[in-house]
């Protein structure tokens, strides 16, 4: 079985189309917040996968995916993990019908009920979309009224920013402005509405707007929760996000697309102001009024706010961020009637599943690294699972062709994207990937370590382009003298095939990616003393689906 699977969960624990996966572990790094996403398990079955992760937005998300019925996305909020808890619970069931996943702590038992997902393109005025992995970045850019181009034009100090935010909880006052000092500002936030029934409400808008025939509704920022405030920020400098401008008209998003679709859509950079500034004053009103049970929001709890753009006082411009409808419902759906799958729920009923948490019956699994040889399989799991399968099976190739030439990017432009992609399967293990490292006879593309407080463990990774001219020697010459250097014996050699013979039709010398693999092969074998895997991953441009 391919993929990346830390835990080692046997296979046959994992049946593709109908059943459960129950197990425990322990937190682990679960709760590190200087990591961005940590991937827990990756693993298919015949046709089918099943993935679970936490993002960066702090869910844990179990991923299924079957061909006959799509994606599905069941998430719990992994801030109902405390450290004390330990070991957790997880339990993952599926079927054509439905799909669930439970996390199981010593508060108790949370689940969500897995959610179609459909993976649309990027849209140019949209950070609302789910990736492949269900990652998401919330916020639509719903409407300009004025001119962008001359917000976009003006020096940063000769623009102010005003935002209006409907804020996802209730503070009991109105209030004079508040200023407070942000790295080099000095910002004031005032509460200036609070809207205690649905009837209260208006809509944060420019009058009568509408989003896909419909208002935007007030679920938006509060999870339909009532009552809520609102707040106006001024900050005395020009906030604004990327747009791109062509014949003085926002057109789209001034933001690489095609390294999108690699890393995700990006974040709105007046949106991470926006939080930075709130939860600030979360921090002030705390001290200054006592409130209680008030904690720092995240990102995706500020989905509905309105931004000016003032020069001279005038308002040159006007933007809403926002969702619409649909999307207010989607969030409400989050949260469905408790319903257990029929196996989960008759043992809950028997008390079965608290006494699962407390003494567990189930297996316990845990990433284990004890030596070199363990590091080398699980690195390679990485490569596999986190490069070789989303882009020969899911065409994540973009970010590795020059689109002005439609050529292949060279070597050094390539390797940054390697590191990132590798990252999450390995930093949250406590293995550091390291860019061109110097081993004093050259310089290795990557190498990755491990420290189990008992010896240091590397596993060198050379990279080379199957049209280099080096594509031999990178194996036979370079990777073997670095890891005699290092006094390391576990290496991956790591090849991108570009041709098709068409478009692209090098290298010449070698007739197919399948006889370039075979000779890595058996030139690895040849090398003494070492144990090196050749993986060539095929990324060559080919037809969509919907152009077959």
């Amino acid at each position: 079985m391919q993929g990346f699977n830390p835990l080692k969960i046997p296979p046959e624990k994992i049946p593709p189309k109908d059943g459960t996966l129950e197990f425990r572990t322990s937190i682990g790094n679960l709760l590190d917040k200087n990591l961005d996403r940590i991937i827990i398990f990756d693993i298919p079955v015949e046709k089918c996968r099943f993935t679970l992760l936490r993002d960066c937005d702090f869910y844990l998300k179990f991923i299924h995916y079957d061909p006959e019925i799509g994606t599905r996305i069941a998430k719990v909020d992994a801030a109902k993990i405390k450290r004390e808890d330990g070991k957790l619970f997880f339990a993952l069931t599926w079927s054509k019908e439905e799909s669930y996943l439970y996390l199981g702590t010593k508060e108790g038992l949370f689940y969500d009920k897995a959610q179609k997902a459909e993976f649309e393109k990027f849209s140019v005025m949209s950070w609302v979309k789910v990736d492949e992995r269900g990652n998401s970045c919330v916020s639509n850019v719903l409407d300009i009224v004025g001119d962008i181009s001359k917000v976009m034009s003006l020096p940063d100090e000769e623009v102010s920013t005003l935002i209006e935010v409907d804020l996802p909880f209730y503070i009991p006052i109105e209030n004079e402005p508040v200023e407070m000092r942000l790295d080099d500002l000095t910002i004031s936030f005032q509460i200036d509405k609070i809207y205690l029934t649905e009837n209260d409400f208006n809509y944060l808008n420019h009058g009568e707007l509408v989003a896909g025939g419909e208002k935007i509704g007030i679920y938006q920022n509060t999870r339909g929760r009532l009552p809520f405030s609102r707040a106006s920020i001024k900050i005395p400098k020009r906030i604004v996000d990327p747009f791109k401008i062509v014949d003085d008209n926002a057109v789209g998003l001034d933001i690489d697309y095609e390294k999108a679709k690699i890393y995700g859509p990006p974040t709105s950079d007046v949106k991470n102001l926006l939080l930075k500034i709130v939860n600030n004053y979360i921090r002030v009103m705390k001290e200054e009024i006592r409130i209680l049970g008030l904690e720092d929001i995240r990102y995706d709890d500020l989905l509905n706010f309105r931004v000016a753009y003032i020069h001279k006082e005038e308002i040159i411009a006007d933007v809403l961020y926002a969702v619409t409808r649909d999307e207010s419902n989607r969030i409400i759906e989050g949260f469905p009637p408790f319903r257990y799958s029929d196996t989960l729920k008759d043992r809950f009923k028997r008390g079965e599943i608290e006494k699962t948490i407390e003494e567990p019956e189930n297996p316990e699994y845990a990433v284990q690294i004890s030596n070199e040889k363990d590091l080398f399989e699980f690195v390679k799991e990485a490569v596999d699972s986190g490069l070789k399968h989303p882009i020969q099976h899911r065409n994540w190739i973009e970010a590795f062709w020059d689109e002005t030439t439609n050529t292949p990017k060279k070597e050094i432009s390539i390797q940054p994207t390697i590191i990132e992609i590798l990252k999450p399967y390995l930093n949250p293990y406590g293995i550091s990937i390291v860019k061109e490292s110097d081993e004093g006879i050259g310089r290795l593309d990557f190498k990755c370590i491990y420290n189990n407080n008992s010896k240091i463990m590397k596993v060198h990774i050379e990279f080379k382009l199957a049209h280099s001219d080096k594509w031999k020697n990178g194996l036979t010459k370079q990777l073997s003298a670095y890891m005699d250097a290092d006094k390391t014996k576990y290496g991956i050699y790591l090849v991108f095939w570009f041709g098709d013979g068409i478009k692209f039709d090098k290298p010449k010398n070698i007739e197919s990616i399948d006889i370039l693999q075979e000779e890595l092969d058996s030139e690895a074998k040849k090398i003494e003393d070492k144990i090196i895997e050749p993986i060539v991953i095929k990324v060559t441009k080919k037809k969509t689906a919907s152009k077959r």
